[in-house]
């Protein structure tokens, strides 16, 4: 692919324990930063790899990537196309510096990881962001005081700060006895949440 992208990887979480731990670790690495911001600091594209000033050098993931390239009106299918070498950093620089580009930018913010410098989403201003820690304790406060904890955990996935996570009760009926012989009658019933801190998926 002409322009490196960090690969997302997806986290699978065996417990609740892992869960917190997950997003304690990283709630605090998260950061908005106006993309008008970046830019008016001479923010370009760099060797189809990094994005900034020359000090400040940032990395696009996939999903980032394809944001961005949405917004500049640009298919990122397009880009991909591209195989000479610096052509696609060059295209990309110069959609950046139209006007009609910065002004349709100027309500935007990247989401940047900043423990690795990557820029892992793009979401509006007015974006309300719903951490991933209090989704949690609002999960767990409902499991606990509406349902009575009759739902324990099942699995839970992390993809780029979209949390899927999962709950399972098992109500034991009793045994039925057939002419096959016994089995348990049992119901199992599921849960899923689902939020994202990078606008990838409403809370569901």
């Amino acid at each position: 692919m002409p322009i490196y992208c960090e690969p997302i990887t997806e986290i699978k979480l065996e417990s609740l324990e892992d869960v917190h731990d997950r997003l304690s670790g990283t709630k605090n690495y998260l950061s908005r930063v106006p993309v008008e911001g970046i830019i008016e600091n001479r923010a370009i594209f760099h060797d189809d790899e990094y994005f900034g000033d020359g000090e400040v050098m940032l990395r696009f993931n996939e999903h980032s990537i394809r944001s961005f390239c949405q917004r500049l009106g640009f298919r990122f299918d397009q880009l991909r196309m591209i195989e000479t070498p610096s052509l696609p950093s060059q295209v990309l620089n110069d959609l950046i510096q139209q006007s009609a580009i910065k002004e349709k930018l100027k309500d935007d913010e990247f989401v940047i990881d900043t423990r690795s410098n990557v820029i892992i989403g793009m979401v509006s201003r007015t974006y309300v962001g719903y951490t991933n820690d209090q989704f949690l304790e609002d999960i767990e406060n409902y499991l606990r005081k509406e349902v009575k904890d009759q739902f324990q955990f099942h699995e839970a996935f992390d993809i780029n700060t979209e949390l899927t996570i999962r709950f399972q009760s098992k109500i034991h009926h009793g045994i039925i006895q057939g002419r096959t012989g016994q089995r348990e009658d049992r119901t199992l019933l599921g849960l899923e949440f689902r939020n994202s801190m990078v606008g990838t998926s409403a809370v569901r």
